[in-house]
């Protein structure tokens, strides 16, 4: 009986290492298509069977006036097949305008592995005042609109995500760092 059992599990482990290696193997194959002959591809992390990864950035420092201009990159990885158009929306908070680029529109044609590239040039977006631009895009695929997004702030070091380490620090000074860990247990 005992090797009955230790012979299935060996059958079946081989089995599942066949079929991870057949799948990985095709997918390494596959050369994805790109609109702008970009090698870019998001990070590994956050929702990886998404529609969509959206990625936004500033192509240079945020500026500290907000009189100088910021052109602002959108990457948007398409990674299921699309049943319809792409559309795209920029939001821009109050104060914030548009020098060049559109910001909403849609792209027909768009094919699984392509990435594309939206710019807008955009004044009133500094380091003077907090703000927030955003960029969404939606498509119809396997008969339900789905999308993501991706934001943009002019003020990183004011974003929780820069501020928590600081109060964790702060907090186990004034409690002793064993009341924190052990709060957290």
């Amino acid at each position: 009986m005992r090797n009955r059992k230790i012979a299935f599990t060996a059958i079946l482990s081989l089995l599942a290492g066949i079929s991870v290696y057949s799948f990985t193997a095709k997918t390494e194959d596959r050369k994805p298509a790109s609109t702008a002959k970009s090698t870019w591809r998001p990070a590994p992390v956050g929702k990886h069977l998404a529609l969509f990864h959206v990625e936004l950035k500033s192509e240079d420092e945020i500026p500290e006036s907000g009189t100088d201009e910021v052109i602002l990159v959108g990457r948007v990885l398409v990674n299921q097949t699309l049943q319809g158009d792409l559309a795209y929306t920029w939001s821009l908070p109050e104060g914030v305008s548009v020098v060049d680029g559109i910001t909403s529109d849609t792209l027909s044609g768009v094919k699984v592995g392509q990435v594309v590239e939206l710019k807008l040039t955009v004044v009133g977006f500094s380091k003077e005042k907090q703000k927030a631009i955003s960029l969404a895009v939606k498509a119809l695929a396997k008969e339900e609109v789905l999308g993501n997004s991706a934001v943009i702030v002019s003020r990183n070091e004011d974003t929780m995500e820069a501020t928590a380490p600081g109060m964790k620090r702060s907090a186990e000074e004034q409690l002793g760092s064993e009341t924190v860990h052990r709060r957290r247990k």
